[in-house]
């Protein structure tokens, strides 16, 4: 189905702009493709389900510089290594498994290489945008 194969890669992209928002500290842009009531296990979350925004908009805080509110600019790359994309409901939803792949640097300047395995589910809205609903991250 070539509108599939569209679609796999328009979600790949949406994707790494989400990754990148993360490593970037772009609060706004994490947003408007985080669905309002997404719900997330992550190491950070200790086993709990947790949904909603709050959770995240904590950390992308903390990397704030506190004078101006602004993502901190860290030279921090990120991949998606081995990417999956599996098209639900007719078209309207996806599943995304990878291996997400972090570089940056320590303090001093060495290189770091940091790995986790995630799945993300998509959906696809009545208004046509799509919004990343859930993710587990091990």
């Amino acid at each position: 189905m070539p509108s599939n194969e569209i679609t796999k890669e328009s979600l790949l992209n949406l994707n790494q702009k989400l990754l990148e928002s993360i490593v970037g500290g772009d609060w706004s842009t994490y947003e408007s493709l985080l669905d309002k009531d997404a719900a997330c296990f992550e190491a950070e979350t200790n086993g709990n389900v947790i949904t909603g925004h709050a959770f995240h908009k904590f950390y992308f805080d903390l990397d704030a510089k506190p004078e101006t509110d602004e993502p901190k600019k860290v030279a921090t790359k990120v991949y998606m290594s081995q990417p999956h994309v599996r098209i639900l409901s007719g078209g309207k939803a996806a599943v995304l498994k990878y291996v997400r792949i972090n570089q940056s640097v320590d303090a001093d300047g060495a290189p770091i290489t940091t790995t986790v395995c995630e799945t993300r589910v998509w959906e696809e809205g009545n208004d046509g945008v799509w919004k990343n609903v859930d993710v587990h991250r091990s």
